[in-house]
């Protein structure tokens, strides 16, 4: 039943397309094509058509080559793999919950994660989340079960760290729960060194693998930032997002998510005095408490230096903090179903209340997004880019190679590579580029609508690199030399 619904969360016209899933399943294909991790979009310079995948970490383009490889087609096998993982997240959790709670719970939580809005956009689209979140929830089952096991849980952060930046928590979390471990100070080095040990091969194999190559990673040097009032506003819209779904007003929403989260906190904070964590490493909830708490510690703590050191734009939105919210979902579970037969009925129908007005939000705002995705397609596999006479257009100019301000449909719908544009008005530069397109038969393609603008004006580089208009659509200009 959880493989269905997952499945359905992704099934529309086309899954949802980030520039970042070109990325991805550029690399993927081009892994299992063998030529290696190679991403489908060049500098104009460039002799070669492609870059290696720097931008991100590769474990899900690696995982994405394997149903290539065996003949699913690229945008199938996305499908696929968030399917599997988030079928995979949905049954351990439910499982574990079960052993704790007993069925019920286990259901309940099945429902809110299935529910949860953050957590169906992670699948609406083909990136890295359903396949992070899966190895974030088989990470707490290995500290949780196997917490003596450094090696065991070290290997499985490291895998999150290939998977996605965030999964540098999940290294940290390893090395902090096994700093806990131990019966002296050099037992817990040595643990914490041995759960380190695997993120550490695994970065330098992928630094190695990506030294030299053309292209950079999203941050060459670190500036801190630390005006975070806009971090703090996307923080509480998520929180709202999260805890108050799809109410009918927005006052109705605020009500329920200050509502939501008071009972939550009040729950949080019974069940912390109530805990026997003296007993942590021999009893299951003490345990899970402890290496949840550690896990969102550690996320939060990566967000945050990531967003003051590294991306000054990285939002503190429900992408970002979806494994915070399938945690908090885990143990706010556990701890109604622990604390129900000790309260009251007043209690019960308020947490009763909460939750079903809860689930009436949640669905509603499921079904618009589910009906807005089959009718329309979702993200850049929307109907105006899957129709677009731009696209059109490149998809009938084989004889050309492409220059273009946004590669990302290009690539989706016309199936063709393209090349960036100059990020200079430089005499050199301009020469330089009229060559690159008369060698290359070049066109230029300038988009109407994209973020992936260059570095100066559309109308400035065709005025200085001599170019004439070719055709002209709603949605896009193609240009030619003169």
């Amino acid at each position: 039943m959880t493989a269905l619904l997952t499945l359905w969360l992704t099934a529309s016209p086309g899954p949802g397309l980030d520039p970042d899933s070109m990325s991805y399943l550029g690399a993927a294909a081009s892994v299992a094509h063998g030529d290696g991790l190679r991403v489908p979009i060049a500098p104009w310079h460039a002799a070669d058509s492609t870059i290696h995948l720097k931008a991100f970490p590769p474990g899900y383009s690696l995982v994405l080559a394997v149903p290539i490889r065996l003949g699913v087609e690229p945008e199938l096998a996305g499908r696929l793999v968030q399917a599997v993982a988030s079928a995979v997240t949905v049954t351990i959790v439910s499982a574990l919950v079960m052993e704790l709670t007993g069925p019920v719970a286990a259901l309940l939580i099945a429902l809110l994660l299935i529910l949860t809005p953050a957590l169906i956009e992670d699948n609406l689209s083909i990136l890295s989340e359903p396949l992070y979140l899966m190895l974030v929830v088989i990470f707490l089952l290995a500290l949780v079960r196997r917490g003596e096991s450094p090696l065991l849980y070290g290997t499985i952060a490291a895998l999150g760290v290939m998977t996605r930046y965030l999964g540098g928590s999940l290294a940290a979390a390893a090395v902090l729960w096994s700093l806990l471990q131990g019966t002296s100070r050099r037992d817990r080095l040595v643990r914490a060194l041995k759960a380190a040990v695997p993120t550490l091969i695994v970065l330098a194999l992928w630094v190695f693998d990506a030294h030299g190559g053309p292209g950079r990673p999203p941050a060459s040097s670190l500036a801190a930032d630390f005006h975070l009032g806009d971090a703090l506003e996307e923080l509480r819209d998520a929180l709202l997002y999260w805890l108050g779904p799809n109410a009918e007003s927005v006052g109705a929403s605020v009500g329920l998510a200050i509502g939501a989260g008071l009972v939550g906190l009040w729950l949080f904070g019974r069940a912390i005095r109530h805990l026997e964590w003296e007993r942590w490493r021999t009893d299951v909830l003490p345990a899970l408490w402890l290496a949840s708490g550690s896990i969102v510690l550690c996320h939060l703590g990566v967000l945050l230096f990531s967003r003051i050191f590294i991306g000054h734009q990285i939002p503190f939105d429900g992408r970002l903090l979806s494994a915070v919210i399938l945690i908090a979902e885990l143990l706010f579970v556990v701890t109604v179903a622990g604390f129900w037969s000790t309260w009251r009925w007043p209690a019960r129908l308020i947490v009763l209340g909460l939750l079903l007005v809860w689930v009436n939000g949640a669905v509603a705002w499921g079904r618009e997004r589910a009906s807005d995705a089959h009718a329309n397609g979702w993200d850049y596999n929307g109907l105006d880019f899957q129709q677009s006479p731009t696209v059109a257009w490149a998809r009938g100019a084989t004889g050309r190679t492409l220059f273009t301000n946004h590669p990302v449909p290009l690539w989706f719908h016309a199936g063709r590579v393209s090349r960036d544009l100059p990020q200079s008005l430089a005499p050199d530069t301009v020469a330089a580029f009229v060559q690159a397109l008369d060698r290359r038969h070049g066109a230029v393609i300038m988009f109407a609508d994209t973020s992936w603008q260059p570095g100066v004006p559309i109308d400035s580089l065709v005025a200085a690199a001599g170019l004439r208009v070719v055709a002209r659509f709603e949605d896009g200009v193609v240009f030619e030399l003169r």
